[in-house]
């Protein structure tokens, strides 16, 4: 049987190292930890702002050089912001993917998926106003 991410063939859910088919409990059984695949995780952000202080830079400073807002490179570490990504990442003189894996693949291609969710945290609601004009 192949584990992939949390998952494996045939609709087999793997929660927490036990394998259950279809939610029964019936047909459960135990599969040890290091078989179960761990997903890459990002660089933690203030690690990501440490490397960059360390070549006696800011992100800001980033920003204005590459002229991009300012706000946007340094919101770019805990959030996908592709631009800005690839400066800091071109800076630093490493992959997207070492930085951060959860977004860009091996390739440097963002990843669409669960950051995404995350980040759209707003919901999107009707004007408060009842009527279309105003009175």
């Amino acid at each position: 049987m192949k584990l992939v991410l949390g998952y494996c063939e045939n609709r087999i859910r793997v929660y927490n190292g036990i394998v259950r088919y279809n939610r029964d409990q019936k047909n459960t059984y135990t599969v040890p930890r290091d078989l179960m695949a761990k997903r890459p995780t990002n660089m933690h952000a203030e690690d990501v702002k440490a490397k960059v202080h360390k070549k006696r830079t800011s992100l800001s400073a980033l920003g204005r050089k590459n002229d991009l807002p300012e706000v946007t490179v340094r919101a770019a570490i805990r959030r996908p912001i592709p631009s800005a990504n690839i400066i800091i990442a071109d800076f630093l003189e490493m992959s997207l993917n070492d930085i951060w894996p959860e977004w860009y693949n091996e390739e440097g291609i963002r990843i669409k998926g669960v950051s995404d969710t995350l980040i759209s945290t707003r919901s999107k609601t009707k004007c408060h106003r009842q009527k279309r004009t105003a009175a």
